[in-house]
């Protein structure tokens, strides 16, 4: 069935509007650019926390913001952030057992910093914030950097969250991460 969504009076079901697979997992984003799928093919348990985070998320000056809308076309994820008109684009690449994302474009140039594969989940058994990897011993999720423009980011308690992040200073464009859950 469909994922759900914590909080209100009553949980509903999300609705992905981007679906990527692979082999060992399935990825859910929903039309506001929030994961709210992470699934086990092996299980068919979805590995997301309850309360989804944003894919993408960016920060000019003090403030973040937070996608408005996200779509799906050829490869190519583009994030919208309506609110200051500003618009980001990942390449994906889908291997056999991982997936790659990499920040083609931002809008704005000025924009100090993303996070680019922001992710909660519900594997809080084990996990070591300096390689960004989390599992409950039945299954493990990292998110990895692949080149030096992105920062390992994750955070511990009962949902580790990953955020890494690039910075404007070593150039948003052409950071690179990868995905892998099994």
């Amino acid at each position: 069935g469909l994922p759900l969504l914590a909080g209100g009076q009553g949980a509903q079901a999300a609705v992905p509007a981007v679906t990527l697979d692979n082999d060992l997992t399935q990825l859910l984003l929903d039309a506001r650019g929030r994961v709210i799928g992470l699934v086990d093919k092996a299980t068919g348990k979805n590995r997301c926390a309850p309360v989804p985070e944003y894919f993408v998320t960016l920060r000019k000056g003090d403030v973040a913001q937070r996608p408005s809308g996200c779509t799906e076309d050829g490869g190519k994820l583009t994030f919208a952030f309506r609110k200051r008109g500003i618009t980001a684009q990942v390449n994906v690449t889908v291997k056999q057992r991982y997936f790659v994302f990499e920040l083609a474009a931002v809008s704005d140039p000025d924009v100090d910093e993303a996070v680019l594969g922001g992710l909660a989940v519900d594997l809080a058994k084990d996990m070591s914030a300096s390689v960004a990897w989390a599992s409950d011993g039945e299954f493990a999720v990292a998110v990895v950097p692949l080149n030096l423009q992105v920062e390992v980011g994750l955070t511990g308690g009962t949902y580790p969250a990953f955020a890494p992040k690039c910075v404007r200073r070593y150039g948003l464009p052409g950071a690179k991460i990868a995905l892998a859950g099994c």
